[in-house]
């Protein structure tokens, strides 16, 4: 190794005092272009893309936590709510089903629309469900509402 940096060395004086100045601008150039290149721009059109991303992903954020919010305070089946209750509001929505006698109360589909499900199941806090579509496009299946 030292002796190509005595081959270096050996080239670098060989070239005269104008030469040598001229060089090392030149590579003074080279490393700030490849700085340049390398860290500083990829770092500020990341800190220019941040800057015009940060504003929408803040209000998304916000927008979630509004929904959250609303999900949270979304009246919950309570144990209050009667067998008659429940096949009422089901039969108001124009949805075939029948409710078992006593919570949780398993609701089974016989033939619901999508539109109506839909709208039902918006209103109303449901988990364990099993549905699915049938042939005519109405929906089957059971799902509970815990107390």
């Amino acid at each position: 190794m030292s002796a190509t940096l005595q081959a270096l060395q050996d080239i670098w004086l060989s070239r005269d005092a104008r030469e040598r100045k001229l060089l090392t601008i030149a590579l003074a150039v080279v490393l700030l272009g490849g700085i340049y290149g390398l860290i500083l721009d990829p770092a500020w059109t990341g800190l220019n893309t941040l800057k015009t991303s940060l504003p929408a992903a803040q209000a998304q954020q916000a927008q979630m936590q509004q929904l959250a919010a609303q999900i949270q305070a979304k009246p919950v089946a309570s144990g209050a709510t009667s067998q008659a209750s429940l096949q009422a509001s089901l039969s108001a929505a124009n949805i075939n089903a029948t409710v078992s006698a006593t919570a949780p109360w398993v609701i089974t589909l016989n033939a619901a629309t999508g539109d109506a499900l839909w709208t039902w199941l918006k209103t109303n806090n449901t988990n364990k469900t099993t549905l699915k579509r049938n042939a005519n496009g109405t929906w089957s299946g059971e799902f509970t509402l815990e107390p």
